[in-house]
């Protein structure tokens, strides 16, 4: 939606667009009843009151269905980075099966893959954009890989293993690009908007005899729906905001890098 709201924190932002919406819808009621008399509003209670049940009801389940749409988003981009490391992890058990200089050459750009992802993709990914640096290290990575010439069986399995893996890493990175990329369109914002709107004229025609009571309602609607679609625009973008996908399974791997290549080198070595 405005990509600057997302580097505000989120408790403070929320709270301040509930009450300022609040406040505006309030006074804009009591405007409102300065025109319009609550006993004139009252004699046309009962289909206002079936108008706003229906387009409450689907304004819910399409507020509903919206919220689910992007926490699922949220989900498969923490699984599809997950996964994204736990394939670096398995590259880097797989390589330990070959001896020197084949196994610190591959170690190395599997090392600068991770920090390239962590340092400059991450950061990149929170504007919708990618880091060269990231395609570089993962030609790289695919070039050591490539150039491998296994010389028994089980390194001809492994071997294969790893290209195999390679061309995951690379298929992940391009989702884990794809999904930071992706937003709820204009259309369904200004559609949520339009709706939020409809309900606050809604609530306004009710024929409530006390002013405080009409006021207290509206508020009340006014902030759960700001609630809402403040919490849609903070999920919207996974890599992003307040709530986003951090480069936790990553960094992890980075942290205990050479002690799994050590330890696989070891176990490969006393396997032979």
């Amino acid at each position: 939606m405005i990509a600057w709201l997302s580097f505000i924190p989120a408790l403070y932002l929320g709270a301040l667009l509930m009450v300022s919406a609040a406040i505006l819808s309030i006074v804009a009621l009591l405007i409102f009843r300065r025109f319009v008399s609550a006993s004139l509003l009252k004699t046309h209670n009962d289909s206002a009151g079936v108008i706003f049940q229906i387009i409450g009801t689907l304004y819910t389940v399409l507020l509903a269905f919206v919220v689910i749409t992007v926490w699922g988003s949220l989900q498969t981009a923490e699984q599809n980075a997950t996964d994204e490391a736990g394939t670096v992890g398995d590259m880097i058990r797989d390589v330990g099966f070959f001896p020197e200089p084949i196994r610190s050459d591959a170690h190395k750009r599997l090392r600068e893959y991770v920090n390239a992802v962590v340092e400059n993709e991450w950061p990149a990914m929170a504007v919708g954009k990618s880091s060269p640096r990231v395609w570089n290290a993962l030609s790289e990575v695919f070039k050591s890989v490539s150039q491998i010439q296994p010389m028994t069986a089980r390194q001809i399995n492994v071997h294969s293993e790893l290209l195999k893996r390679v061309n995951d890493l690379s298929m992940q990175r391009r989702h884990r690009l794809l999904i930071s990329r992706q937003e709820i369109p204009t259309i369904l914002w200004y559609t949520l908007l339009f709706g939020a709107a409809m309900m606050v004229f809604l609530c306004f025609m009710l024929g409530v005899e006390s002013a405080v009571v009409h006021a207290t309602l509206t508020g009340s609607l006014v902030m759960m729906m700001v609630m809402a679609l403040f919490l849609i625009h903070e999920i919207d973008h996974p890599f992003r905001g307040e709530i986003h996908v951090d480069p936790s399974a990553m960094q992890l791997i980075l942290k205990q890098f050479d002690n799994m290549a050590q330890d696989y080198s070891l176990k490969a070595a006393l396997q032979k």
